[in-house]
């Protein structure tokens, strides 16, 4: 399930719907059901240098993680979400021990420029967000 509650593609099938269908369509929950994720971003972010076997993604999602070590079972459901919408690859190979190999696919690489521009801002003005502690707002005005 994605972080919206659909299973697999079916959120993006849905979307085309409506948008076939002349219903509303937001672009950022489209955004979101691609690549929300604990660890979609991150996954997608190492595959734009190339190919990557899946204990490289483990490692990168454990450092994206600051150390605490991805469970496989986790890493295994993003990769299978990511590949069912089409974003990521998995290529099999026949040898043993087994040898998998992921790769971005053309949709996958038209992301690449939205998590960069997220990189971006997140060595910027994130840094700053992230070191603030997180606590409720006060209200400032009180209407009678």
């Amino acid at each position: 399930m994605d972080g919206i509650g659909n299973k697999g593609g079916e959120g993006l099938l849905k979307m085309t719907k409506q948008k076939q269908q002349g219903e509303k369509f937001c672009p950022l929950i489209a955004f979101s059901q691609a690549a929300g994720g604990k660890y979609k971003m991150r996954i997608l972010w190492e595959l734009k240098e190339g190919p990557r076997r899946y204990g490289e993604l483990r490692r990168s999602a454990t450092v994206a993680a600051q150390g605490t070590p991805v469970t496989p079972r986790v890493l295994s459901r993003e990769l299978k979400e990511l590949q069912s919408r089409g974003l990521i690859r998995r290529k099999q190979y026949p040898v043993v021990p087994p040898k998998v190999e992921y790769s971005l696919t053309t949709l996958g690489r038209s992301l690449i420029p939205v998590v960069k521009q997220i990189v971006k801002w997140g060595l910027t003005d994130g840094q700053e967000l992230a070191s603030k502690p997180a606590r409720p707002t006060q209200p400032t005005e009180q209407f009678n």
